[in-house]
């Protein structure tokens, strides 16, 4: 799918635009900084139980409330890959940032704030809590994490979504259900070599003994 506010009159941006990553990622509200110069495209792709989109805007500010996502069964979450500047998202007690050559999660079941002052080219995966949690253990300490993406497995994982997005009018169904499995298993890996989520692992597995004793 290919999206652009080219055409779009300006009274009408802020729901259009809104809209348009509703339907792509889950529903959220809009709020761009300057209404009548913004512009924005939207680029997205299926890769099996991944969602893949490329995305180019102006300043705007999203709102995910809990009146969105207040009869969603399944969760997701998505992988945010700034490449102009820096992204801001808060989310329970967590304030942070992230630029270039790095990665965002954010909870999509959870409220959450994410914004950007000026234009910004972003990568997002959208990705199925269920399937990290299956690899990773629980999922609740993920929420606006910032990964390194610069060296080791994280460097190995933003090269494969670049290459995935170089080729993938020339992926067909089949390659580009395996390009999503490749991306979500390189995602997993570096996540879990992150300290952070280590600690996490050990806590709930050590959790998990003591009630076992108990």
């Amino acid at each position: 799918m290919k999206y652009s506010t080219r055409n779009c009159n300006a009274a009408d941006k802020n729901r259009v635009w809104a809209q348009t990553l509703s339907e792509t990622y889950f529903p959220l509200s809009a709020e761009c900084h300057n209404v009548l110069e913004f512009q924005g495209t939207l680029s997205s792709w299926s890769l099996g139980i991944l969602g893949l989109s490329v995305m180019e805007c102006d300043g705007v500010l999203y709102h995910r409330k809990r009146s969105h996502f207040a009869n969603e069964k399944d969760s997701s979450l998505l992988i945010t890959i700034p490449h102009k500047g820096d992204v801001h998202f808060k989310q329970a007690s967590r304030d942070t940032k992230c630029g270039p050559g790095g990665f965002l999660v954010e909870r999509g079941d959870m409220p959450y704030e994410f914004w950007h002052g000026k234009r910004n080219k972003l990568w997002v995966l959208k990705v199925p809590t269920a399937s990290v949690r299956s690899r990773l253990g629980a999922t609740d300490r993920l929420g606006a994490l910032t990964f390194d993406g610069t060296s080791g497995v994280g460097a190995y994982f933003m090269g494969a979504v670049r290459n995935t997005i170089a080729c993938i009018d020339e992926i067909n169904d089949a390659g580009r259900d395996m390009a999503g499995q490749h991306l979500l298993d390189l995602l997993c890996l570096s996540m879990r070599s992150d300290g952070r989520i280590l600690d996490s692992q050990s806590s709930t597995i050590r959790a998990a003994h003591l009630q076992r004793a108990e």
